[in-house]
């Protein structure tokens, strides 16, 4: 534990390694090194944090293209929908005409309504097999 954290002999990097100051000394003279190096210390901290800027819009951007693309796939989904409703409602009046079946727009109406309420809501009963 003594060379880990108070040994003035023991060599250590620098603080701002991180910035890129490549610097390693012992712990006793890294005090000197940081008040010397002030301003590099500040130039590579700088230039740290403008890279990050950089990234970080470059992910915005990213982040801001995805979720224009959920956007249309979510409209393109709920076409498709209305679409299979109306199909299923095309196929049971043109292949079963005694059925019974609710009109595609009266389902999503009523579908819509228990979305927004957050209710629980089941299709209405439709046939299963021929007869």
């Amino acid at each position: 534990k003594h060379l880990e954290e108070t040994c003035p002999l023991q060599v250590i990097k620098c603080e701002f390694s991180y910035a890129g100051c490549g610097v390693e000394c012992q712990r006793q003279h890294m005090q000197a090194h940081l008040k010397e190096d002030v301003q590099s210390h500040l130039i590579k901290v700088s230039q740290c944090t403008i890279t990050l800027l950089n990234k970080t819009e470059q992910q915005q951007s990213v982040i801001d293209q995805q979720q224009s693309i959920i956007a249309q796939l979510d409209n393109v989904t709920e076409q498709q929908q209305k679409q299979i409703v109306a199909l299923t409602y095309l196929h049971v009046n043109v292949h079963k005409p005694h059925a019974f079946i609710t009109p595609p727009d009266i389902v999503m109406t009523e579908f819509e309504k228990h979305k927004k309420a957050r209710d629980r809501w089941h299709s209405p009963p439709f046939y299963s097999h021929i007869g």
